[in-house]
């Protein structure tokens, strides 16, 4: 049995609790606990239950009703008076850990004031002692806390203080804690008041060891100790990708005495700041959480009571009755602090909390503030820290690539700690990429991302995030409820938002490539720049860096605003002003494109790529034809420079299928555009598409670049007609279209006329400072060198065409001119220079694998097959040519030149296959080379599928029939070809075989055919 004194009275029987009557059997059992199992006489019991003497029998008949409903044989009589028979009592082992300096023990018996309901005599002064006992326990253990102080051990200071005000053992405790917190000032004035009450109330001075301590405080001998880890939450996961952003905070703090770090929702500010003030160097670190706080009036104490100082401003105003406000008791509290204030999220409160902010700066030189916040406290001196999202990879990466980014780092961990067997290979890698680019590298949303993968796979999490805000909830039930779904955090951002904030913001969604200034004035319909400044400060939109300001809004908060749009029923009025907008802009930058402002130009279109492409696809939604054809008819170039048939092709498509009719210009563009697109695949389209596009020139009314360049390659391929076709009156126009007749008649096998009109090209382009058609001249002027022998004028050439083009980040035609300057030097290449050879296109090849680039690495390759070849290495060759075959479906397929490029692949092939003795396969890949060529009309492509075949005759025993062949490549290309290594060396080993003048008179007789005959004849070969 068990009897509990320290608090209402308790007897517990195996765990449960006695019922034991009335307050005199309350009363008789308490007395009879205090001395467990010892008889208490019959006169002490009378004395101690009862204030006037009682009847004869009362005590008797009182422990007959308690004895009753006592386990039998607790309550025992003898001669000496009445015993309890009990195991434990409460109070007996409180005066055994006080006794053993147990003071933890002794406190957690404590359930109130002893004795609470039993009223009697003897109950007073028993409790009184057991209150006195557990007061000296309390000191006890306020003495061993203060080695770890902090604000809630200074709370319950100044309320046992408060209660116990002449306890001088407490007093000490409390004001030595109060300076190792840094309160010196606070120490000192609770000192001064404790003298005065001690000096009045009692006539009597401080105690010797409160003297000492009072003289320690005015030297300055209490160190005030860092409590920072103790007062920082400590994070229940790992801390992932924000090391350096952790390490420049922490520079800042101590360059600035106001650091913000200002971010979305969900971008991590919290936690971040959390871990920079750990890191940080400061003696004390007070954090203070104000998401949920919402009156302003409510700052000033979350401040105080962070710092420890809420209950002591209450305790004073209580002993002093001071009429000073929260605010000035703070500032007064703080004068001679020194640590790390950390204010999060301020944004609801950011007037008040700036404020706040700067009144404790201006009177606490030795505190620093770390706030988080939506948006700048706007104070002088601050140091914004704009935290950017954690690091994502490009698509295509492989995994092991992915792992490097701070993103993908983050999502795979908290995927892993939902799904154990989850594992970032190649089979999840896209998955994960897209899901870190989609949610733009915000720690929360990606957090919520990979909680879904209890119920779905990566992929399907990926394919959802259209409907985000459906799929992103679920987060902690412990989190603040604005963090708990992707909703509730934008929605938390945009409530803090003005009307006109909102509404430019809601515009602001149509943008998916970035906003400047100007374009937010064309969807809003007036100036925009304060309110785009305003919600830069307020973390709607992200600064870019570039040499214009510029920003850009996350892809989450762009669907949030979209929704917006839709639900105010005004996303179609301001996508057409976001796209007249872009319109405008792109054709207002269309003939620099063309002019030494041109990298300009090129690095607008980049910039605004994504709104651009927007524009034009709302467009097409739209079925706006005309809009669309002109935005085509500027990203033409684009596309061109930048390598981008795919897109010119689908988006062309799309265009043309567009009902109605456009204006004249336009329609003369939109069908010569698409007779570019669709060349590969649909050549039959090609004569309606030219007689749609002269109906609209013949209206008189179809003028621009455009309309002129395509007018003259119709007029080359004679489709005009009767019509006149004047020359073009713009300089450029004119250097262009030669530029273009020029490759069309190399292409036609007209070498010596396509000369003159690249040379007058070339130097036209040059006065007009294009460096587009500069280097496209400049190259095609090098294939005609490299014909007629002049292999160093050339490569000159080449070499003057490259630093151009990588100007331009044209980086496809870079890689192809390189390889072509390669080729040319494998044409003339000794042994002595193969290794050197070898060594470039090895590293090129490397390089382009490294980079995913599929079109390079085919170029390249086929280096390596010539450079294998011409060491002897035919098996290599004829292997890499094979792998090339197998690859170049999947690479090239509707690519223009694609059939140009299959054809030289097989005619290598066919070639390498002569070497290695395998003739009927090599026969095979001529047939093929054949077709591929035939189908292309590109004449130097069929001419040096010829030479293949020159090269299978000679294999077969037939040198006649190979002399022929190379005159009648010779014939189809419209001259010879001395850059070409196998016509070379096959006509040294024929003038040999068959001697000088037989062999020129079977060259002669190829060369003499026609066109058609010449093609026959290099068909016949293959069968």
């Amino acid at each position: 049995m068990r009897v509990e004194l320290l608090g209402p009275l308790r007897v517990l029987d195996g765990g449960a609790e006695v019922d034991l009557g009335g307050a005199l059997n309350r009363a008789l059992v308490a007395r009879l606990a205090l001395e467990p199992g010892r008889p208490v006489s019959t006169t002490t019991l009378v004395d101690d239950l009862w204030e006037d003497p009682p009847s004869a029998n009362a005590l008797q008949s009182v422990v007959s009703r308690t004895r009753r409903r006592l386990p039998d044989g607790a309550l025992t009589s003898s001669a000496a008076g009445y015993a309890l028979d009990v195991d434990e009592v409460d109070a007996a082992e409180l005066e055994r850990a006080v006794s053993s300096g147990d003071a933890a023990s002794a406190l957690r018996l404590w359930r109130g004031d002893p004795l609470a309901d039993v009223d009697a005599p003897f109950a007073d002064a028993v409790a009184s002692r057991l209150s006195e006992l557990r007061l000296g326990a309390v000191e006890a253990s306020m003495r061993e806390r203060a080695g770890a102080p902090d604000a809630a051990l200074v709370a319950e200071l100044a309320d046992l203080t408060a209660a116990h005000p002449y306890r001088e053992g407490l007093w000490n405790i409390y004001l030595q804690v109060l300076a190792a917190l840094g309160h010196q000032a606070e120490a000192l004035a609770a000192y001064e008041r404790l003298r005065s009450c001690l000096a009045e109330d009692l006539g009597a001075d401080p105690s010797p060891e409160l003297q000492a301590t009072h003289v320690a405080l005015l030297r300055g001998d209490v160190v005030p100790q860092r409590r920072s880890a103790d007062r920082l939450p400590v994070g229940l996961t790992t801390f992932v990708g924000r090391d350096d952003d952790v390490a420049q905070i922490v520079d800042a703090l101590d360059a600035y005495r106001l650091v913000t770090v200002v971010g979305p929702g969900g971008a991590g500010k919290t936690r971040l700041s959390v871990e920079a003030a750990r890191a940080s160097r400061h003696d004390d670190v007070w954090p203070v959480e104000l998401a949920a706080i919402t009156n302003d009036e409510d700052v000033v104490p979350a401040v105080l009571a962070a710092m420890g100082l809420l209950e002591v401003t209450a305790v004073d105003r209580r002993r002093a009755g001071s009429s000073q406000d929260s605010k000035d008791r703070l500032l007064e509290a703080v004068a001679d602090a020194h640590g790390l204030l950390l204010l999060d999220n301020c944004e609801h409160l950011v007037d008040t909390v700036a404020q706040v902010t700067e009144d404790v700066l201006r009177h606490a030189p030795g505190i620093v503030v770390l706030a988080t916040s939506r948006e700048p406290l706007g104070l002088v001196g601050e140091l914004t820290y704009a935290l950017e999202p954690l690091s994502i990879p490009e698509s295509g990466v492989s995994a092991e690539q992915a792992a490097k980014h701070s993103a993908v780092d983050l999502f795979v961990q908290r995927a892993q700690a939902v799904d154990r067997a989850f594992v970032l290979d190649e089979s999840t890698v896209s998955g994960v990429v897209e899901v870190c680019q989609r949610l733009d590298g915000q720690p929360l949303a990606l957090e919520l991302a990979a909680a879904r993968l209890r119920t779905l796979t990566v992929d399907q999490v990926a394919a959802r995030l259209s409907d985000r805000f459906r799929l992103l909830t679920g987060g902690s039930r412990t989190a603040l409820p604005r963090h708990r779904t992707l909703r509730a955090v934008v929605e938390w951002s945009w409530d803090l938002l003005d009307e006109d904030e909102r509404d430019l913001a809601e515009r602001l969604a149509v943008f998916p490539g970035g906003v400047d200034a100007d374009g937010a004035s064309a969807v809003l319909g007036r100036d925009a720049a304060e309110l785009l400044e305003s919600l830069v400060d307020k973390s709607l939109l992200v600064p870019v860096r570039g040499p214009q300001p510029r920003f850009r809004m996350l892809e989450t908060l762009r669907e949030f605003g979209v929704e917006r749009l839709l639900e105010r029923g005004i996303v179609t009025e301001v996508r057409s002003a976001h796209l007249d907008h872009y319109l405008h802009l792109a054709e207002a930058a269309e003939p620099d494109l063309h002019g030494p402002d041109q990298l300009e130009a090129l690095a607008m279109l980049d910039r605004d790529a994504g709104n651009l492409l927007a524009a034009l696809r709302f467009a097409v939604d739209e079925q706006d034809r005309g809009r669309a054809g002109r935005l085509a008819a500027v990203f033409a170039w684009w596309w061109g420079i930048r390598g981008q048939e795919t897109n010119f092709r689908t988006w062309m498509e799309l265009i043309e299928g567009l009902p109605g009719t456009a204006d004249p210009s336009t329609e003369v563009a939109i069908n010569a555009l698409g007779i570019i697109a669709a060349f590969e695949k649909d050549r039959d389209s090609v004569a309606p598409r030219i007689e749609r596009a002269l109906a609209a020139y013949d209206t008189g009314e179809a003028h621009g670049r455009l309309v002129d360049m395509a007018v003259a390659a119709f007029e080359f391929f004679g489709a005009t007609g009767d019509r006149v076709i004047p020359e073009p009156e713009d300089p450029w126009t004119r250097a262009a279209t030669r530029l273009m007749r020029g490759a069309l008649l190399e292409n036609a096998g007209e070498p010596e006329n396509s000369v003159a009109l690249l040379d007058q090209a070339l130097e036209d382009l040059r006065a007009v400072g294009d460096r587009w058609g500069i280097a496209m001249a400049a190259s095609q002027r090098a294939s005609y060198e490299g014909q007629i022998g002049k292999l160093d004028d050339a490569l000159d050439s080449m070499n003057e065409a490259i630093p151009l083009l990588e100007q331009l980040g044209a980086t496809d035609d870079a890689t192809f001119t390189r390889q072509r300057m390669l080729s040319l030097r494998l044409s003339s290449a000794t042994p002595d220079d193969l290794p050197a050879l070898r060594a470039e296109v090895e590293r090129q090849v490397a390089a382009s694998s490294e980079t995913g680039d599929a079109r390079a690495s085919q170029l390249w390759r086929l280096n390596l097959a010539q450079v294998e070849r011409l060491s002897g290495n035919t098996g290599a060759a004829v292997e890499l040519l094979q792998g090339l075959v197998a690859d170049i479906g999947e690479i090239t397929e509707g690519i223009p030149g694609s059939s140009q490029m299959r054809a030289v692949i097989r005619a290598a092939l066919a070639v390498g296959l002569v070497d290695d003795g395998k003739l009927d396969r090599a026969r095979q890949e001529l047939a093929a080379a054949t077709s591929f060529a035939t189908e292309s009309e590109d004449m130097p492509v069929v001419s040096s599928v010829g030479v293949a075949a020159a090269v299978l005759a000679h294999a077969e025993g037939d040198p006649g029939r190979a002399a022929r062949l190379l005159g009648a490549a010779d014939n189809i290309r419209g001259r010879g070809d001395l850059s070409n290594r196998d016509d070379r060396e096959l006509s040294e080993r024929l003038r040999v075989e068959l001697g000088n003048d037989a062999f020129e008179a079977e060259r002669a007789r190829g060369e003499g055919l026609d066109r058609v005959e010449a093609l026959a004849l290099v068909r016949a070969v293959s069968g």
